[in-house]
């Protein structure tokens, strides 16, 4: 464990599979006060009509539409890594960028929550490490609940992401997410009494 008095402002990277929880997860930090960065917003900005990737993205794939290059990258392994080569490194020093701006307004830390952290190689960019777990059948269900997805659709997107147990290693802490929003929020609460004991919820 991270010991805040050494550290000081700690950078907490939040990752998990698809309908993990990861976003209901962030979204308890910044209840007590810790801000959160959300990658999918940066790679959005980034993308977006003259942000930094855009030209790029449309000069390699004729679009940036997000729906098409979504579908596309879903079928195709060489076009994702296409994509994640104009994406990550700029999403990289943005995110940088961010966090630092977050220390220099004297925030005790932030937590920089991003689907692809482990595959993106930044792991040990940070501080800690939390990855949000939940049982397979639980994942389905949402996707199914949350995007009329079929189940076999709902498995296939499972499948075509790292395992849970390909995730665990990497972790400082692992957040079990089943669906009990109570315990959810005492696990979340712990943490941050850990790793900043001078907040007051």
């Amino acid at each position: 464990m991270t010991q805040p008095s050494s550290k000081g402002f700690l950078k907490v990277g939040l990752t998990g599979g698809i309908a993990s929880g990861k976003s209901t997860v962030a979204g308890l930090f910044q209840k007590h006060g810790i801000p959160v960065l959300d990658a999918d917003q940066l790679v959005r900005d980034l993308s977006a009509p003259g942000g930094l990737a855009h030209a790029a993205i449309v000069k390699h794939f004729g679009t940036a539409d997000r729906a098409e290059l979504r579908a596309r990258i879903y079928k195709n392994a060489e076009e994702r890594k296409a994509l994640e080569a104009i994406l990550h490194p700029l999403v990289r020093t943005e995110s940088a960028r961010l966090m630092g701006g977050y220390q220099s307004q004297g925030a005790p830390g932030v937590i920089y929550e991003a689907a692809l952290l482990i595959e993106a190689g930044r792991a040990s960019d940070f501080d800690e490490v939390v990855v949000v777990v939940a049982p397979e059948e639980v994942r389905i269900s949402r996707l199914m609940n949350r995007d009329g997805s079929t189940r076999e659709q709902a498995r296939s997107i499972l499948q075509a992401q790292l395992s849970d147990q390909e995730r665990i290693p990497h972790a400082t802490r692992v957040i079990q997410n089943g669906g009990d929003l109570g315990a959810l929020e005492r696990e979340v609460a712990q943490f941050v009494a850990q790793l900043w004991p001078s907040l007051k919820k």
